[in-house]
């Protein structure tokens, strides 16, 4: 029993057809810039002579009229440094609570003397080497950012005035206006 072809010869001839246009498609035309080729570029960003730009100000430059230079401590850096040492800290000063280990008591130094006093495993010399290289980074980190401060422009931020004065709306309407500078 043959069975009976369920495409006729034109409707595999569609088929066949589409089938070649998606292969012969160019590939890289769906990548091509429907503007052809002219692209768009931001600006370069430039520095207002009467007020300053902050995001544009190169540090070996003087500072932009109206701001002033503050040094300032890496607070990200800070905050970094010491979430690093908290999580390798607080657990080994756990461990010292429970298993009376008095050496993990001590920042930094403690997984170095408890490595030196205990005999352990290669994977417990691992993790107390580990646990006091993490706490040396994390303090390392905050001594830099405290330390070693940067700098910033912060704006110059002059007494703020108040101007009232008369104001005509019209014939026969007045009124005050009020002008300030903050």
């Amino acid at each position: 029993m043959t069975h009976p072809d369920r495409f006729t010869r034109p409707t595999l001839r569609a088929v066949s057809a589409i089938g070649l246009v998606f292969v012969a498609w160019p590939r890289d035309a769906a990548a091509q810039d429907p503007f052809g080729g002219a692209h768009y570029e931001e600006p370069a960003p430039r520095l207002d002579p009467l007020r300053g730009d902050p995001a544009d100000w190169d540090p070996e430059l003087p500072e932009p009229a109206g701001y002033h230079v503050e040094p300032r401590v890496r607070r990200n850096l800070i905050i970094r440094g010491a979430g690093l040492f908290a999580i390798w800290y607080f657990p080994a000063a756990a461990v010292a609570a429970l298993a009376r280990e008095p050496a993990l008591w001590v920042p930094i130094a403690g997984p170095f003397i408890q490595l030196a006093q205990t005999p352990t495993n290669a994977a417990g010399a691992l993790l107390l080497a580990m646990d006091g290289f993490f706490q040396s980074v994390g303090a390392a980190m905050i001594v830099y950012g405290v330390a070693v401060p940067t700098r910033v422009l912060v704006r110059d931020v002059g007494p703020a005035r108040v101007s009232v004065a008369p104001l005509s709306l019209g014939a026969g309407a007045h009124g005050v206006g009020i002008v300030g500078r903050f």
